[in-house]
């Protein structure tokens, strides 16, 4: 390698990168610092496992297995499998039952309560300074409302 600059960032360059891995055929190089060399092999790494997550989520999901994150309400995992949870599906029910008769998010908050129909204790329903007294966050009904306007 000459005393060149680096490609990247006009520094001395130190080492010759390969554009296309030689492995796969590739001969043309430029030059770069060590730094910037280091930078172009974390992308590269970065950019595999990214694939393979993707790949992997996607393979999950056409075998019909739940591929993890936090599990949508009005479902639960079993065997490694989403399942309608009987009781949150009636949670929905009622929550776009109630806004679909123009109720507000306020409202239906109180007719949740009234029909004693409470959030999960450890999801993703309430505020964690309120999961121990099982209250309803506004955001939580709205978040519902929303899932059920984007279907």
């Amino acid at each position: 390698m000459d005393a060149e600059t680096c490609f990247e960032c006009g520094l001395q360059a130190v080492e010759d990168h390969h554009v296309v891995p030689v492995s796969r055929g590739g001969t043309r190089t430029v030059p770069l610092c060590e730094g910037c060399h280091g930078k172009v092999h974390e992308l590269e790494r970065s950019d595999r496992h990214a694939c393979l997550v993707r790949y992997a989520t996607k393979a999950r999901a056409e075998l019909g297995l739940w591929s993890g994150g936090r599990t949508p309400v009005g479902w639960r995992v079993e065997d490694d499998r989403l399942v309608p949870c009987a009781y949150e599906q009636r949670v929905i029910a009622r929550i776009l039952h109630d806004h679909g008769l123009g109720e507000t998010v306020r409202g239906i908050r109180g007719s949740l309560y009234a029909a004693r129909l409470w959030p999960r204790h450890h999801g993703t329903w309430s505020r964690p300074q309120d999961r121990a007294r099982g209250h309803w966050s506004h955001g939580a009904i709205h978040n519902v409302i929303k899932r059920a306007r984007a279907e």
